[in-house]
């Protein structure tokens, strides 16, 4: 957020920032221009615009009908393999879609596919924005890969992100080798619906929360040539991105966000399929690891920096602003 308010300073603007979850803020003056990231029914802002105010909706994940069906969807395959309703975790606020259909400018992080979700729900100028990778993380050594260690790495809503199907698929792969990087401590219920698989599985590895400056992730990420990340809903996944960053190969939902030949895609996100993936990457030669770990770090860094953010950024607002005129 600071390089985009960097950004928009450049085009003259002095620059509020407001925290998109806050419920009250002292907003006292009038605004030239918005940038509102997942515009809901109501806004703190609705009183303080200029009649020309420039509106541009910010826009990071899937639209959220499809993003909160998605992930009941998940809970409702769960509950039928498991016989346990567990919470969900990633259900979102409604967008707005009345005001997105009318702003000057949607800024998207994701591709085609991801603004699919919104149907109609969109302004006529959509400009796609680069997420960012983590330069700092690129390696300089690729040589100590094991083909069979796989990384799970994300945030909250397990289900959501497809840990659960991971887990029931290397449960039963003693040969392979999964480290679990996520917050999953923070969902009793899913760990205690995967107790089994967590913890008394010797091939699953439950590291929890990890700093990614950390020499720990860096070890990890070292180790592991894949990362897995079937997720039902995403825009253009950051945990995909970090991942790719420190040189692990991504295999992912085509709900991730990415471009081909970027990624590997799953075809489908089940267990069976998640499970023979993992088997027949688990067979690639060090070398072929080696070179398509290589490739990717290299994808992150000249398609993710943040240089590319900032220029995606700036011909968008430009273009905005000059629609606006």
């Amino acid at each position: 957020m600071k390089e985009l308010a960097k950004c928009i300073g450049e085009h003259r603007y002095d620059v509020d920032v407001v925290d998109a979850f806050a419920e009250r803020a002292a907003i006292t003056d009038r605004y030239d221009l918005i940038v509102d990231i997942h515009p809901k029914a109501t806004s703190l802002y609705s009183d303080h615009l200029t009649a020309d105010c420039i509106k541009i909706a910010y826009m990071t994940s899937s639209h959220s009908a499809h993003r909160n069906s998605s992930e009941r969807r998940r809970l409702d395959d769960l509950e039928r393999r498991r016989g346990v309703r567990l919470l969900p975790r990633r259900q979102m606020e409604p967008i707005n879609d009345t005001w997105l259909r009318l702003a000057d400018g949607m800024f998207f992080l994701g591709n085609q596919r991801n603004l699919s979700t919104y149907g109609e729900n969109h302004p006529p100028h959509v400009h796609f924005i680069k997420n960012t990778g983590y330069d700092f993380l690129t390696p300089k050594y690729f040589m100590g890969k094991n083909p069979n260690s796989f990384l799970f790495i994300a945030s909250g809503g397990q289900v959501h992100k497809g840990l659960d199907l991971i887990l029931e698929a290397f449960a039963g792969r003693p040969h392979l080798e999964l480290f679990v990087c996520s917050l999953f401590a923070e969902e009793g219920d899913f760990c205690s619906t995967y107790n089994r698989e967590l913890y008394k599985t010797s091939n699953i590895h439950p590291v929890g929360y990890v700093d990614i400056g950390d020499r720990m992730f860096r070890d990890i990420a070292d180790v592991c040539s894949f990362a897995l990340l079937p997720s039902c809903s995403e825009a253009n996944a950051g945990s995909v991105l970090t991942a790719m960053s420190a040189g692990v190969i991504p295999i992912v939902s085509r709900e991730c966000g990415f471009e081909d030949g970027e990624v590997h895609y799953l075809r489908e996100s089940t267990i069976d399929e998640i499970g023979r993936t993992a088997d027949e990457y688990a067979q690639k030669s060090l070398p072929w690891i080696v070179a398509e770990a290589a490739r990717i770090a290299v994808v992150a860094k000249m398609r993710y920096g943040t240089e590319q953010y900032s220029k995606s950024v700036r011909a968008a607002l430009s273009a905005v602003i000059e629609n606006h005129r």
